[in-house]
């Protein structure tokens, strides 16, 4: 398999600005809301908020990252009206960033009781971006809330529009349109990033036997220092890869068989530095970041990838997945599990006529041990 930019999707994807209105309470109509046309300048875009809003840059670190936002907001009522822009670290995939905004947000507000209405593609001039429309919960009520929230890249530029209310009314609804549409990115969207310097890496590519399974006849790959073991049908190759960016020193080891038939894939990806995940959010999206990196990988060569079940490791959480290539005649399964340093997956899929066989021993034989 491919390497994951684990270290550039990160550094972008796991922290965005969910404003919440505070302070009164009071009902707002937006056609009384005064509305101002406001453009952030250097942040290169312009918008409508009913008032001037304030300025902030936060940082926000998570173990050695820290991502710097430039926010503008005001709350007026019950209704909060965000924009935060932030400039991605060079070498990062804007589309990655994108998938990791998405499912943040997501997985950040379905945790805090919250249903998902939208995740739908939204287009603003030649801007193509993504729009998640949420029913919230107000602490302590059962009376449901809106939120609208837009996200768009433009090069290495990360835009995140919110709109948030107390209430889901007419009125709140109304507002949402007139901030939101009137989002523009001055000069258009630009797909052009800049070259940059690939993260230093160290690449290792070994012979590795393991030991003869008397029972079937595979081989037992483990590894106690990064806590994996599992039966794979012969001797396989241990690549390992070590990234250093310049805020994460990352270590991808892959154990791979293969032949014309069939790849068994046991991956390790890690050690996080402590406190990188922190929520149960931000577990899930790891899977999902995962999830976009095999997809991007497997779906080049035609692979459909739909998600099984949900899966645990102790108190980790896990996801299984299905793979079909009909043009190839191949069938197969992953799995992704997240713990607090690493990220594990597992691949397999196979043309022999004995695939279901030959995939649920390999899968009946993992065994990690969580850290």
């Amino acid at each position: 398999m491919d390497k994951f930019s684990r270290a550039q999707i990160f550094s972008v994807c796991l922290v965005l600005f969910m404003s919440g209105a505070s302070g009164a309470t009071q009902t707002v109509k937006s056609t009384s809301l005064n509305w101002i046309d406001f453009n952030a300048g250097d942040g290169g875009f312009t918008i409508k908020f009913p008032g001037t809003p304030k300025v902030s840059t936060p940082e926000i670190k998570m173990g050695p990252v820290t991502l710097k936002h430039h926010a503008y907001s005001i709350d007026v009522g019950d209704f909060g009206f965000e924009a935060v822009f932030m400039d991605l670290p060079p070498g990062s995939d804007p589309d990655a960033a994108m998938a990791g905004g998405i499912s943040n947000l997501i997985n950040s507000a379905v945790a805090r009781g919250s249903k998902l209405l939208g995740n739908d593609s939204v287009t603003h001039g030649n801007c193509t971006g993504r729009e998640v429309t949420l029913s919230t919960i107000e602490p302590g009520t059962t009376k449901p809330g809106f939120l609208d929230a837009l996200i768009f890249t433009s090069g290495l530029r990360f835009y995140n529009i919110v709109f948030s209310a107390r209430s889901d009314t007419k009125e709140a609804r109304d507002a949402s349109r007139i901030f939101s549409d009137s989002f523009s990115i001055v000069g258009g969207c630009t797909s052009m990033i800049a070259p940059a310097d690939a993260p230093r890496e160290d690449k290792t590519d070994e012979p590795f036997e393991g030991t003869q399974d008397p029972a079937t006849g595979w081989h037992v790959i483990e590894s106690n220092d990064l806590g994996v073991r599992v039966l794979m049908p012969g001797a396989v190759r241990h690549v390992t890869q070590n990234q250093h960016s310049t805020q994460l020193k990352l270590t991808h080891h892959t154990f791979l068989y293969s032949n014309e038939e069939s790849v068994y894939s046991a991956e390790v990806i890690g050690d996080y530095p402590a406190g990188w995940n922190t929520t149960p959010s931000s577990y899930q999206t790891s899977i999902d970041l995962t999830l976009y990196s095999l997809k991007k990988n497997l779906g080049a060569i035609g692979f459909e990838i739909t998600p099984v079940r949900d899966l645990r490791l102790a108190t980790y959480p896990g996801r299984e997945f299905s793979l079909i290539n009909e043009q190839r005649g191949s069938h197969g399964r992953a799995q992704i599990y997240v713990t607090p340093k690493r990220i594990y997956l597992f691949v397999a899929f196979t043309r022999s006529d004995n695939a279901l066989t030959q995939i649920g021993r390999f899968f009946s034989t993992i065994r990690i041990s969580p850290k």
